[in-house]
């Protein structure tokens, strides 16, 4: 309920405070990404001079323990999906550690049935298909038996629907 010029670093730093209050660090770190995409937005069409955020600190995220799921956790998991058209995204993404927007970029033309890999080439973000990755390499990701088994899968329902 604020317009954007009365937005100013104090306003802000008060806000986090209060989102502090109700959020954890990385939710606060999502909302405020938004809030600093509204203000590039603006300054971008002109209606803000200057970005009022740039020196805003954001909390850190404590440090969280990692956890994984074990292998039953993982096979109940794809039981669980194995009739959905997701299937085989699943299955590469828990075999390969490929990052969302490298599975959404993923294309058939960069599958390697014969040497059995996968090239990671481009990506996939909210403004579409790029031809570079993250840390702009390209990678050679060995297929492991469930990944070729559920990209061979789809590949032959992919034929057969055509």
């Amino acid at each position: 309920d604020m317009k954007l010029k009365a937005i100013t670093l104090k306003k802000a730093e008060d806000f986090v405070g209060t989102l502090r209050e109700s959020h954890n660090s990385k939710g606060i770190c999502m909302i405020v990404s938004v809030l600093k995409q509204i203000i590039k937005e603006a300054i971008r069409k002109r209606y803000l001079a200057t970005d009022v955020l740039l020196e805003l600190r954001l909390p850190k995220d404590s440090q969280q323990v990692m956890q994984y799921w074990i292998g039953d956790e993982i096979n109940q998991f794809l039981r669980s999906v194995r009739d959905t058209n997701r299937y085989w995204l699943y299955v590469v993404a828990i075999n390969t550690g490929m990052r969302r927007g490298e599975l959404c970029g993923l294309k058939w033309d960069r599958v390697d049935f014969i040497n059995q890999q996968i090239v990671v080439s481009r990506t996939r973000d909210r403004y579409g298909l790029k031809d570079a990755t993250k840390t702009k390499l390209v990678r050679h990701i060995p297929m492991c038996g469930n990944v070729l088994m559920a990209l061979q899968e789809l590949e032959a329902r992919r034929s057969v629907s055509g």
